[in-house]
């Protein structure tokens, strides 16, 4: 691909993943739910159920 092609790509915000989510943040997809630890130590966004894991035990 080329590389000023694969710039441009990147640099798009519709192709951009979300950014991490924080506890007590908004969801980083829906920006409508509050971002908490289920059981597991996923974050977990109650309103659109994004979930990010990778807590630290």
């Amino acid at each position: 691909m080329d590389e000023t092609l694969w710039l441009h790509l990147a640099q798009d915000e519709n192709l951009a993943s979300p950014k991490a989510a924080q506890p007590g943040q908004p969801c980083p997809r829906c920006h409508q739910g509050i971002m908490d630890y289920d059981g597991l130590l996923n974050l977990v966004c109650p309103v659109c159920h994004y979930v990010e894991g990778g807590g630290c035990t």
